[in-house]
């Protein structure tokens, strides 16, 4: 944020002029209240804030945490971020794709044992109301049924409907809607 350094490129990084000055006298430590002297840290860091006393509540904030403490909150951001770039995938993906997630999800839970031959899609097209199906025991002899939708909102009572008709078909015992 202070422009010390600049990456051109993905993986690579170089010092600016204002860099190499900052080596000519090195502080101890860098810290904010370091880099603050900068004026490109101050633009940088405040890009999309209306008011200058929350900025300085922030960093006020920061320089009384623990280390410990910014590291817990950096984290609690990725994952919160991870989980926000991952359900907008999960939603963009294909049908088929989902569907082959939720059998993943499924065997990785325990369902099928420990083989991952465990679990196998159905045709794309065609597959009578099942996406999916799960070998319960070595010899395959119960297995669980499964479908996959992508849906926004809860499912209607019709869809499950449908599931319970084709889980009929198969005389089957057990099954899964996702």
């Amino acid at each position: 944020m202070a422009d010390l350094i600049f990456y051109p490129q993905r993986g690579s990084y170089k010092i600016t002029e204002n860099g190499k000055n900052v080596l000519k006298n090195p502080p101890e430590r860098i810290t904010i209240n370091y880099l603050k002297q900068f004026d490109n840290f101050s633009k940088n860091r405040n890009v999309g804030k209306s008011k200058k006393d929350n900025a300085d509540e922030k960093d006020q904030e920061i320089l009384e945490r623990t280390p410990d403490e910014l590291f817990e909150l950096s984290y609690t951001q990725i994952i919160n971020n991870l989980k926000e770039q991952l359900k907008q995938k999960v939603s963009e993906s294909s049908p088929y794709f989902f569907e082959q997630i939720v059998l993943d999800l499924l065997l990785k839970m325990g369902y099928g044992g420990s083989e991952s031959e465990s679990g196998e899609l159905t045709q794309r097209s065609s597959d009578e109301g099942i996406d999916g199906i799960i070998k319960e025991d070595k010899l395959g002899l119960d297995k669980i049924y499964i479908q996959a939708k992508k849906w926004e909102k809860p499912v209607g009572r019709p869809e499950i409907q449908k599931f319970v008709g084709a889980l009929q078909g198969k005389r089957a015992k057990k099954g899964a809607y996702n």
